[in-house]
């Protein structure tokens, strides 16, 4: 078998497509690290393996979320080409045969595919196929360890006998540990301890059942004689039973419309009293239409109102006050003869004039009259200003002041008064006060009212009382026509006892019932399910399961000593073959330095030393010797296993820790190999490039 094309996209470090061809003989791949090269070695096995779940997100690219392809064609032995095509991502799977210039389906399922690739290849799992045509550079430097010579022997072990999960050893695991589960050991009890125990266990339980069932054989007479006794009563019982319900139906009827007439008498009186509240109600809203308008006046307009009038009235009284003081002030100033003195200031001042126009004359008697003019005018001043006059007159005019002042005062308060009065249904504010009394009281009797209607009501309204009254003589009337249908019910002496004892035999009843419902607890308690007769049944079948797995273990112990056999054979036969090709290989690729490699039929692995002339375990060997033995391990178990399939051989960076001697010496043996079988070799050294049939760069 060889490959000849492999094409992947969105695989890995591969987000666009790439396209890689081999050829018959040595293929090298070479890179840098992180070039891509463990990732088309994952390819190959992803196109001829289904990837677990687990391994998905490795073949996942990056640069390329969206799509994971890969498609690898391939040669037969036989000549045949095959195209395996896989779709990662939905999980679909392709398999077509080369026919002339084009490709025919002939499987899409992962059952189909694998049956035809595991026979190309030679190999069934994966597993199995990276253990033996894969070599990587992670296994050989696992050889560091001690432990890795153990890991090659139980590789090749298994392989030679079988795979991992299927090998000889593991089936011999297997059957060991049916043996001990059956057996059991010094440290568990098996199955067969198991079942002697519950053989044991039954053994009592059917004692204990023996027991319990004669208990319930005594419990179930007593019960049946509960039984009919709670028949015989429970017959009685209903046969009052039914004349008491007609007794109390008649009853309940009569008390129902006992009650029904003193809800229908609560509820025309309750009716009434509404219809009384409406009328009453009616009356007021005609008293408060004759108050329209009262409805806007507040108590503060009135208060306001009369507060304006009371000043005004009382400036006004005010004003009488004054006007009396300023008459009584008048009439002191009168009794001062003001007359008398103004008949002296004329009369003064008339002689006094005349005088002087006579003056010219020189006359005796005209100078005598101005004198006594100037008399006179002395005389009425002197008269004026005598008794306080002046202090009269200025009170006066205070007087005349003061009433100008109020009397100005009440001008303006009967102007905002008149600014009231214009808004208002009436001019006297004590009118308006005893009628917005009266509106305020009969507006308040009118809420209450309201109130004793709305508790009347209820939720109701009037037509639903109204309403609620004639189904309630409704009603009355049914019960009337039921009781006529139920007619009068005389009981005899005989039925009142009977009547009377009807609660006492309910309760024994109810007593009986009791006594059964224990007796059928205890009976449940006493495991019923499970009679005698059917634990000595499970008693003789437990025995017979018993001799069964005794011949099974027998059986098993005798399977497990041939298994061995052929398993100890088969290695027998194959150490021998795989000691002569791996010392062939060895001595090639290591200069005829280690030609001689030791297997028993255990795998024990023993390799000659050229310094010490004496065998030795691999432990003992340089790092580079034990890669190179284990090399030569696994392409000899390769080329003993694969027969005439002949897969090719991957490498993935093996040969790190070797020199440029051992270099030379194994790709000598590659160019060797590759006459039978095709070479894919990943490396980044350049030192593979020499000599080789094919290379494929990758940057």
């Amino acid at each position: 078998m060889k490959l000849m094309e492999l094409s992947v996209q969105g695989f890995g470090q591969f987000g666009t497509q790439r396209t890689i061809n081999f050829k018959d003989g040595v293929n090298i791949i070479i890179g840098p690290n992180e070039s891509g090269k463990s990732t088309l070695h994952n390819a190959i096995l992803a196109s001829l393996f289904a990837p677990a779940k687990a391994e998905l997100d490795c073949c996942y690219s990056w640069n390329n979320p969206d799509v994971c392809k890969v498609k690898l064609t391939y040669q037969t032995n036989n000549g045949e080409v095959y195209r395996i095509s896989r779709d990662l991502k939905s999980k679909k799977v392709v398999v077509e045969k080369q026919d002339g210039a084009d490709f025919t389906e002939i499987a899409r399922t992962e059952k189909a595919a694998k049956n035809i690739i595991s026979e190309h290849i030679g190999f069934p799992e994966k597993r199995v196929f990276e253990n033996t045509v894969c070599v990587t550079q992670g296994e050989m430097a696992a050889l560091k360890e001690k432990i890795a010579i153990k890991q090659i022997k139980d590789i090749i072990s298994n392989l030679i006998t079988g795979t991992e999960d299927t090998s000889a050893n593991k089936a011999i695991e297997i059957l060991d540990k049916k043996i001990k589960e059956i057996d059991g050991g010094p440290r568990s009890n098996g199955i067969l301890d198991q079942i002697n125990s519950e053989i044991k266990d039954t053994n009592l339980s059917l004692d204990e059942a023996k027991r319990q069932e004669k208990s319930a054989i005594d419990l179930k007479e007593k019960q049946k004689a509960i039984e009919v006794n709670i028949a015989s009563k429970e017959s009685h019982f209903k046969k009052y039973e039914s004349i008491k319900t007609k007794y109390d139906a008649i009853k309940k009827l009569k008390d129902e419309n006992s009650n029904k007439k003193d809800s229908l008498q609560t509820l025309m009186t309750n009716v009434q009293k509404v219809k009384d509240i409406n009328k009453e109600i009616e009356g007021i809203d005609e008293e408060l239409e004759k108050l329209s308008g009262y409805e806007k006046i507040s108590n503060e307009t009135i208060s306001e109102l009369k507060s304006l009038e009371d000043k005004k009235n009382g400036l006004q009284t005010e004003i009488t006050t004054i006007k009396e003081k300023l008459n009584k002030e008048q009439g002191t100033l009168n009794n001062s003869n003001p007359k008398i003195s103004s008949i002296f200031l004329y009369s003064g001042l008339v002689i006094f004039l005349i005088s002087m126009m006579g003056i010219f004359l020189i006359n005796s008697l005209f100078i005598i009259g101005i004198f006594i003019g100037i008399i006179l005018i002395v005389f009425h001043t002197i008269k004026s200003k005598s008794g306080n006059v002046i202090a009269i007159q200025t009170r006066i005019d205070q007087f005349e002041s003061d009433i100008r002042e109020k009397e100005s005062s009440i001008e303006n308060l009967s102007k905002q008064i008149e600014s009231y009065y214009l808004s208002l249904p009436s001019r006297n504010y004590k009118e308006l006060s005893e009628k917005l009394d009266i509106y305020t009281r009969r507006g308040q009797k009118r809420t209450n009212l309201v109130s004793q209607k709305e508790i009347l009501l209820g939720i109701n309204k009037l037509d639903e009382l109204e309403k609620k009254k004639d189904n309630l003589l409704i009603e009355m009337g049914k019960n009337d026509k039921r009781l006529e249908e139920l007619g009068d019910l005389n009981l005899s002496a005989e039925e009142q006892i009977q009547l009377q004892k009807l609660s006492g035999l309910k309760d024994e009843i109810d007593e009986l019932k009791q006594q059964n419902q224990k007796i059928i607890g205890q009976l449940s308690t006493m495991d019923i399910e499970k009679p005698s007769i059917e634990l000595e049944e499970g008693i003789e079948y437990k025995k017979e399961q018993l001799n069964r797995l005794q011949e099974r273990s027998k059986a098993l112990k005798i399977a497990r000593e041939m298994l061995q056999e052929v398993s100890t054979e088969i290695q027998k036969q194959m150490a021998p073959e795989l000691e002569d090709k791996a010392n062939n290989i060895l001595n090639q690729i290591t200069g005829n330095k280690y030609s001689e490699i030791f297997i028993d039929h255990n795998f024990d692995i023993r390799v000659k030393s050229p310094e010490k002339k004496e065998i030795i375990a691999p432990d003992f060997l340089s790092t580079g010797a034990k890669d190179q033995l284990y090399f030569a391990l696994r392409v000899a178990t390769s080329d003993a296993l694969s027969k005439s399939v002949n897969p090719p051989l991957i490498l993935d960076e093996p040969f790190g820790s070797f020199d440029s001697g051992r270099r030379n010496l194994t790709i000598a043996l590659l160019k060797k190999l590759s006459k039978t079988c095709q070479i894919i070799l990943m490396t980044h050294d350049d030192f593979y490039k020499a000599n080789v049939d094919n290379i494929i760069e990758l940057n």
